[in-house]
């Protein structure tokens, strides 16, 4: 029956390790990576199923421990930050090393609403595949999608670092609105403002009136 209703759980991780007080981890996207965990160490983890609508939720699982590996010889990228340029995106990043390689992958945010291995899922970017600097530009089209992940690995043509963590993109955030279009009508005492925008962008907009006087001083009125 439960296997029907994949999407209407959540789940909670516990992790611990020696030194490591108990966290607890809640994760939307899946698979989720915990990083920042000590190398050569020994961490045990549990996980709990929740049903959303029926609010019940499952005992922890057995607890399984597993020993992290070796530090990589090559450290993962870092501080992933995304700006607009025109109709691209610029991806940046920080790395410890100098001469390095870099390639970037995305996957949308729905190839991970589920649980499940989805490594076969990323896409790569053509864009920032074996660039040089610590930074690269895609055109808005490459993602086809309003949500998505991005992620960055490190070479220095013998050896790779492992993935950076996942830096999730909510192509909103980065969308330029157009300047609305006003008409102004005195009615007594008062303005009538009208404000109109064509674009489907602006839909849900807050505006914010700016209105003042020849001699007095500026008032800003939020509508």
């Amino acid at each position: 029956m439960w296997a029907q209703e994949k999407r209407c759980f959540n789940y909670t991780i516990r992790i611990w390790g020696r030194s490591f007080p108990v966290r607890e981890i809640k994760p939307m996207y899946f698979p989720k990576k915990i990083s920042k965990l000590l190398p050569e160490t020994t961490y045990c983890l549990e996980v709990r199923a929740v049903h959303t609508s029926l609010q019940r939720h499952s005992n922890y699982s057995s607890a399984r421990c597993i020993n992290t590996t070796v530090a990589n010889k090559i450290p993962v990228p870092e501080n992933l930050e995304v700006d607009v340029q025109g109709d691209s995106y610029v991806l940046k990043w920080d790395h410890a090393f100098a001469n390095m390689t870099f390639k970037a992958q995305w996957i949308p945010v729905y190839s991970k609403s589920s649980p499940g291995n989805h490594s076969d899922k990323w896409k790569p970017i053509p864009t920032c595949a074996n660039v040089q600097t610590t930074h690269c530009v895609s055109p808005r089209e490459t993602f086809h999608t309003g949500t998505f992940f991005l992620r960055v690995q490190a070479s220095d043509g013998n050896n790779t670092s492992f993935w950076s963590e996942e830096k999730l993109i909510d192509s909103q955030k980065y969308t330029l609105l157009p300047p609305p279009v006003i008409a102004v009508t005195p009615t007594g005492d008062s303005l009538l403002v009208y404000v109109s925008c064509k674009d489907s962008k602006c839909n849900g907009l807050i505006y914010e009136v700016i209105f003042w006087e020849n001699t007095s001083n500026t008032e800003e009125t939020l509508l």
